[in-house]
């Protein structure tokens, strides 16, 4: 009857072993158990000795070996490992015991010597049966297993290991009742035998002790599932903290840069007197520092939103090579510092479509023509090609004579912060940048459903290939950026509405120069109550004031009827594409990142009063 508990037992220690190894003693200690509580139920089956030989054999095996894990189950709990000698001979005696039940055939008859080996089973099931010497010393060799096995309880009792008082009260319930049984067997007193029973009773102590180990592992599960959900709330503040730590550096290193590179551009124009050549030189470097230091900012801080994946991309048709070109444009003073021969291979009777962000896409071909300059020694050559392929994809490639990637090293040319071969070790020809720039690219044109392609030999060049899927679509295809009309038939009225001084003077003068009328509000309350007395063209308007937020300003313009249809353009150093989704959510209709380069402004003021009005 108790088979079916042992073998649960079995299975139950066998799952657990997964997590404590010598649960394994006490899964096979169970299954041989289950042998021999079955053997003992066939041998009380028996009609006679002769029939009950066979289960005397089987019980006999099964014993054998179960006395020895559970000795080895309990040195584990108890932390007294047993040596390897010990542990041999536990196991080579269950073998002896197995080769003398197997290789004797006269050890199983009821002929006079043959007694001499009965077992205490079948001398309890036959009373006419008195056990041999040898059933006496095995009786004796799993007392002794089972002494050492309470010991071992003892000290773990003593310890204070958890569980260990359940086990040694259900542990010791065996030799009692075999005692019972050998005191009833030879006619001491009259009374039930009581061994099968005694090891139901250290099965169900097991069991006890099973589920009081399973109640604390879920414990400990629950545990570490709130340790788990603290940190895990504690790393969402951090990286909250950490967004607002890079927009506000992003803010506090941007915002003195408008003032620097927009002074700059308007020396070298010659709109604050006349400059000699080495000033224009020494400008000239001035402003690219300045162009240096916002892409390491801006590449941080473009990076953290792509992995974070909080870019949203403002999918539109548009013609791959027109963002090609104007990267170029942007690029072609660098490349001609840098003693460079610029080589296009563009198709001008075929667009390349594609699906995507004009922003992001000018972004992967900024950086990759800016790698491409950095690593490509004066007197190279620099190579842009397009094309269409028959397989849907559009191909765009930037590629160079430089000083190449290093083979071992192509594995790992996209991950962040990693700088390959002399870029990393600061050889001559490679100049340091923050090493996410590649980073970005892949996520960028992954996030565009594409792929970056790598081909590179070290001290030959390298040329990587972007792969965009082809559009289907044309109709909402947006014009280059060289089709807006700039000319205006009146002198329009532009509102500037920022508290930094600087940036103040820097817009006015700007704006001034190409025959704007500039009015200026420190403040958003100010902005407000000018826009209601006053009709303005254009609001060039910053998010971050004391008072009223430049948020809330353009919501309460686009709620007034009279300024609903008033063309806004936000103008702030917050790097983050949930600010300018925001913005333009609001109503806002562009919006240009601090340090704003003056022709960047000026297009993107010009395209915006070209629009027609309220769009």
């Amino acid at each position: 009857m108790w088979v079916p508990l042992y073998l649960f037992l079995a299975v139950y220690y066998a799952i657990f072993a997964l997590r404590e190894r010598y649960n394994l003693y006490f899964s096979f200690m169970w299954a041989l158990m289950g042998v021999y509580a079955f053997a003992c139920a066939g041998l009380y089956s028996a009609p006679d000795p002769e029939a009950g030989v066979g289960w005397q054999r089987l019980q006999m095996l099964s014993a054998a070996f179960a006395f020895p894990t559970i000795l080895m189950f309990m040195s584990a709990f108890s932390g007294q490992r047993l040596h390897r000698a010990v542990v041999g001979v536990l196991f080579g005696t269950g073998v002896l015991i197995a080769i003398g039940v197997y290789l004797t055939p006269w050890f199983f008859t009821t002929t006079p010597a043959a007694k001499a080996f009965t077992m205490w089973g079948l001398a309890i099931r036959y009373p006419e049966m008195k056990p041999g010497w040898l059933g006496e010393v095995c009786f004796a060799w799993w007392m002794l297993l089972l002494t050492a096995s309470l010991l071992l309880l003892i000290k773990a009792v003593l310890q204070k290991r958890r569980g260990g008082l359940t086990l040694l009260c259900g542990l010791a319930l065996i030799p009692l009742c075999a005692v019972n049984d050998i005191l009833v067997a030879t006619d001491v007193y009259q009374f039930h035998y009581l061994t099968e029973h005694g090891f139901a009773g250290f099965a169900i102590a097991a069991a006890f002790f099973m589920l009081d180990r399973f109640l604390m592992a879920r414990r400990d599960l629950e545990q570490q599932g709130r340790r788990l959900l603290l940190a895990n709330q504690e790393l969402q503040s951090l990286d909250a903290m950490k967004e607002d730590l890079l927009a506000n550096i992003s803010h506090e290193l941007r915002t003195p840069l408008v003032s620097i590179r927009g002074y700059v551009e308007i020396m070298l124009e010659g709109k604050l007197g006349p400059i000699t050549k080495d000033q224009a030189d020494g400008l000239g470097v001035a402003l690219r520092n300045v162009s240096r230091l916002l892409g390491l900012i801006g590449n941080l801080l473009d990076y953290a939103t792509l992995r974070d994946g909080r870019v949203k991309l403002k999918r539109k048709t548009l013609d791959l090579r027109d963002v090609v070109m104007e990267s170029l444009e942007a690029a072609a003073p660098q490349i001609e510092e840098a003693g460079l021969r610029l080589v296009r291979d563009l198709p001008t009777d075929d667009t390349l479509l594609v699906r995507g962000d004009t922003g992001k896409l000018r972004q992967v071909f900024d950086n990759l023509l800016s790698n491409a300059i950095k690593f490509t020694a004066p007197g190279g050559e620099i190579r842009v090609d397009a094309s269409r392929s028959s397989e849907g994809w559009i191909r765009c490639a930037v590629q160079d004579n430089g000083i190449g990637i290093p083979a071992p090293e192509m594995a790992r040319i996209f991950e962040r912060f990693y700088q390959a071969g002399p870029a990393r070790r600061g050889q001559e020809g490679a100049m340091s940048s923050a090493g996410v720039g590649l980073a970005i690219v892949r996520e960028i044109v992954r996030l565009h459903l594409g792929d970056v392609v790598v081909q590179s030999t070290e001290d030959q060049g390298s040329r990587f290939e972007i792969r965009l899927p082809r559009a289907a679509r044309t109709e909402d295809l947006v014009p280059p950026p060289g089709a807006v009309d700039k000319a205006l038939s009146t002198r329009p009225s532009l509102l500037l509405v920022d508290d930094d001084r600087e940036v103040v003077e820097f817009l006015s003068l700007a704006m001034r120069g190409e025959g704007y009328v500039v009015q200026i509000a420190k403040d958003g309350d100010t902005a407000l109550r000018l826009c209601e007395d006053q009709d303005f063209d254009l609001l060039l308007l910053d998010l971050t004031m004391a008072g009223t937020s430049g948020v809330d300003v353009l919501e309460t313009l686009r709620a007034a009827p009279k300024t609903r249809a008033l063309p806004v353009i936000i103008v702030t150093a917050l790097a983050s594409d949930d600010v300018r989704l925001k913005c333009l959510a609001a109503g806002a209709n562009d919006f240009l990142l601090k340090p704003v380069a003056v022709e960047n402004l000026r297009r993107v003021v010009a395209r915006v009063l070209s629009l027609p009005t309220g769009e």
